[in-house]
């Protein structure tokens, strides 16, 4: 990974918003049936 991005110039929010864009996609099979469920 490392050698695609610098760490130290890559700007706070866009290591939050891929980390959040990465859970959550791991997290739909989760929440997915739970929404289904529940209607």
């Amino acid at each position: 990974m490392f050698q695609f991005i610098d760490p130290l110039k890559t700007k706070w929010y866009v290591t939050f918003f891929v980390f959040l864009g990465w859970g959550m996609s791991f997290a739909i099979p989760i929440l997915l049936p739970i929404d289904i469920s529940s209607v």
